[in-house]
Parts: structure tokens; sequence; C-alpha cells
């Protein structure tokens, strides 16, 4: 599943609990319970898999 604009919009933080709505080529939103949204890719250049991350308000 892509992760769309709306998609990305009308996701809302669940009380206690971080959860991820991915895509299909290891880009995933991570939602926190305070509300932050952090755009996350996984990247496997090397043997072991390495994240760049993004804050969005």
């Amino acid at each position: 599943m892509a992760l769309t604009d709306t998609i990305i919009r009308n996701a809302k933080p669940a009380p206690g609990k971080a959860y991820k709505l991915a895509d299909e080529k290891g880009m995933f939103l991570l939602l926190q319970p305070n509300g932050s949204k952090y755009f996350r890719l996984i990247t496997r250049q090397t043997l072991t898999p390495d994240f760049i991350c993004m804050l969005l308000n």
C-alpha cells in the first residue's frame, strides 16, 4: 500500500501505543501517542539495515 497524502493526514495516534503505516519500498510513518509523526526509510546498502529519519509536526 502506498502512503498517500490522504492516508498520512487522516492517521491518528493510538492512546498509549506507537504504530507504523508502511509502504512496499521500505518507507514507513511512525505515529507516536503524543501525536508526533516520523517518516523513516530503511536502507539496505550494507549487511545491517540503516534508518533515515525525518520529523513532521
